[in-house]
């Protein structure tokens, strides 16, 4: 924290994570069910499971903030400033059992900005209020989320499969809010809040690899005899996509002092989360999905 004038403060965050090999997700079958997956033994523990594989996760992520609160005459004015970076990969066997079937690498990594500038009025006063701007960057890039799919020499049509795929995910939003405290009687006060939000979701991706020898002969469209390949291209389409998500959202609240430390008040609000991608299966036979809106 520093002042560097009578009328600024400014306040530096940081923060940064390394967490390296730790327990990653576990799937155990539903109670009083055994399935049928080569070598499964339910372990004792209902936390652990038998497989291949330890299930692990890896991430590292750091992230700066700045923000500066300087004082005006008739107002404050205040800028919040941050960025981050991070790595993620996730090693994981959801077969349940120790036969090597199924191996899941999903890496990723990515980064954000984000810049947000507020007018607010000064405190003490009838008629409160507070208006500002705010934008958002991010770019997100998953490599290769499905790692050598292996199942053995008696699955059907294939002996083995590698699925692989890579995406890039960007997101551009931009916002223009403001809210108002007007005071009608002593003790009631009256909340109007309004706030505009453009985005824009931008998804560049693929599935590609390989199915590994064919057991069985198979016809058009697929052409292929066995011991043939086939690439997982001819299945699933590239999708280079946008969509752009609008929303006018709002909040109208009513609250009245009973008694100094006793506030009652009633409120409904608007509230809107975009629609996206999903850059994990990404390909054009999965569009992007919808926004969400909750009253």
């Amino acid at each position: 924290f520093f002042k560097p004038g009578e009328d600024t403060a400014l306040r530096l965050n940081l923060d940064y994570v390394d967490q390296l090999n730790s327990s990653g997700p576990n799937l155990r079958p539903a109670p009083n069910t055994t399935p049928r997956v080569p070598g499964f033994r339910k372990t004792s523990n209902r936390y652990d499971t038998d497989t291949s594989i330890d299930n692990s996760i890896d991430l590292a992520s750091g992230g700066v903030s700045v923000d500066i609160d300087h004082a005006l005459q008739f107002a404050r004015i205040v800028s919040i400033s941050a960025y981050r970076e991070y790595k993620f990969r996730e090693l994981f066997d959801p077969s349940l059992g120790p036969v090597a079937q199924i191996h899941q690498s999903v890496p990723q990594k990515g980064e954000q900005f984000s810049q947000e500038i507020q007018l607010v009025s000064n405190e003490n006063e009838a008629f409160d209020w507070v208006a500002g701007l705010y934008y958002f960057y991010a770019k997100d890039r998953f490599d290769e989320p499905f790692e050598q799919n292996n199942f053995g020499a008696n699955a059907f049509p294939f002996a083995t499969q590698q699925i692989l795929g890579d995406a890039t995910l960007k997101t551009d939003s931009k916002a223009a809010f403001g809210q108002a405290t007007l005071r009608v009687l002593p003790e009631t006060r009256l909340t109007l809040g309004l706030r505009y939000t453009d985005e824009l979701r931008k998804l560049n991706g693929r599935i590609h690899g390989t199915f590994f020898d064919a057991l069985i002969p198979l016809g058009p469209p697929f052409n292929l005899a066995p011991g043939d390949d086939l690439d997982l291209a001819f299945l699933f389409p590239p999708l280079v996509d946008r969509d752009k998500f609008q929303k006018l959202t709002w909040r109208i609240a009513v609250d009245h002092s009973l008694r100094p430390d006793i506030l009652s008040y009633v409120s409904y609000n608007r509230g809107f989360k975009s629609g996206g991608f999903n850059a994990f299966n990404p390909s054009s036979l999965n569009p992007a999905y919808k926004p969400e809106e909750v009253d």
